[in-house]
């Protein structure tokens, strides 16, 4: 292939190893970066070979593909760069993906797919996950939050008009969940 490659709708440099916009000089992806540039990128046809291997169950086969394929993890980390997860998260999640890639290859891959091809959708697939969950969690502190604040707004009605103290059990009654899970969102914000 030529200095840039087209795989799986992902157009890279295999050979950048530049440090993207916003990564701290003193943060570490930077001397991973520099690592992952001295390990050669994998010819196709040892790659198949080494995918042959691994699809066999050779540990060394296998880390042979994760090694010479670590350029991947960091393409297409850089796709979701501004997507709310630190560059060096959205690095080690794609490495995941590539680590799950290289011992699953033979027994969920089939037909005409290379290696790389299966790799780059697991390590995509991996990242995606992983701002999911960032994306699902923050929509659970707001959830909570909400139900806070009107729950703290009706402990205010009750004792203003009431002059007593409302119970966890009344005030998670009148929010709609129940009082453990309101004591839950209390301690998650703590």
């Amino acid at each position: 292939m030529s200095e840039s490659e087209i795989l799986g709708g992902l157009m890279f440099d295999p050979n950048d190893f530049s440090v993207p916009e916003g990564v701290g000089v003193n943060d570490p992806i930077r001397e991973y970066l520099e690592e992952a540039a001295l390990i050669p990128a994998l010819e196709a046809e040892e790659e198949a070979l080494l995918a042959a291997k691994a699809a066999e169950g050779d540990e060394e086969a296998i880390e042979a593909l994760i090694n010479g394929n670590l350029r991947l993890p960091i393409c297409i980390a850089r796709e979701f760069n501004d997507g709310g997860l630190p560059f060096s998260d959205l690095v080690q999640e794609g490495n995941f993906g590539l680590v799950e890639a290289a011992g699953d290859f033979g027994n969920e891959a089939s037909g005409n797919i290379s290696f790389r091809e299966y790799a780059v959708w697991k390590i995509r697939n991996s990242i995606q996950d992983a701002l999911y969950a960032l994306v699902r969690d923050i929509g659970v502190a707001q959830e909570s939050a909400a139900t806070l604040n009107k729950a703290e707004e009706i402990r205010k009605v009750i004792e203003a008009n009431e002059d007593r103290e409302a119970s966890d059990e009344e005030l998670a009654q009148k929010v709609g969940v129940t009082a453990e899970r309101l004591q839950a969102m209390r301690d998650l914000v703590k």
